[in-house]
């Protein structure tokens, strides 16, 4: 849970480590749970409470059945407004929350490193370091994956719409097949408040081009050259 992650973190990981210099590899990690990588976003924030990425739901007849689901129902308002307003999609809301968190915060500077396979948690993690202006990001790549999505297994999907729809609406695929499909994108805050991550990602401040040896010797020049910009 995004609880028990936040809280090993806080207790055990962090305190242990230079209080100093961070460094946050996330490079290559497709995702994860959302609420966890944003959480994490204030354990890294000792002054200031972060802004959370909001995320909309496209504003179509079939969504505004989803949401009269208790658990999507904060997103209810604004779809059943879609006729008038006009709209493409809902008005975003957070996904994550900062309540009980623990009260440790790393009080030292902090970079993260990404590339453009730093997807879905990890495009919210790198845009909400970049907008409540955390620290500076080395992209080993000119930007984040961009995916910039909270995304459903179909069969997250098909249990939302059954219940929705009041009867077996959608079936399970045959022969274990799956995918996922991008049902809310997430927005920037701060001075980037309402532009998409999708299609557009994170930038870095600065990029590091891997050399021979990063790639044979445990990225060494990479590590060497984000904490020299700490």
């Amino acid at each position: 849970s995004a609880d028990d992650f936040i809280n090993e973190l806080a207790t055990n990981i962090l305190p242990s480590l230079n209080q100093d210099r961070l460094i946050i590899d996330i490079r290559s990690n497709p995702g994860g749970f959302i609420p966890a990588g944003e959480r994490l976003l204030q354990l890294l924030s000792p002054n200031k409470t972060v802004e959370l990425s909001p995320v909309s739901f496209r504003s179509t007849a079939a969504v505004q059945k989803l949401v009269t689901l208790d658990s999507l129902r904060p997103w209810k308002r604004s779809l059943d407004l879609r006729l008038q307003t006009g709209e493409r999609f809902s008005q975003g809301i957070t996904l994550s929350d900062l309540e009980n968190l623990p009260s440790y915060r790393y009080p030292g500077n902090v970079a993260i490193i990404v590339d453009s396979l730093s997807y879905s948690t990890s495009d919210f993690f790198a845009a909400g370091f970049r907008d409540n202006d955390l620290g500076i990001i080395i992209g080993t790549e000119s930007r984040t994956g961009a995916g910039g999505a909270n995304v459903w297994p179909y069969d997250v999907l098909a249990q939302f719409v059954n219940r929705a729809e009041g009867r077996q609406v959608m079936q399970r695929l045959p022969m274990g097949i799956g995918f996922t499909l991008s049902m809310r994108r997430s927005l920037r805050t701060g001075v980037s408040a309402g532009l998409p991550v999708e299609d557009l990602g994170t930038q870095p401040d600065e990029i590091h081009r891997l050399t021979l040896d990063d790639i044979l010797q445990g990225n060494v020049d990479l590590l060497n050259f984000t904490a020299s910009k700490l």
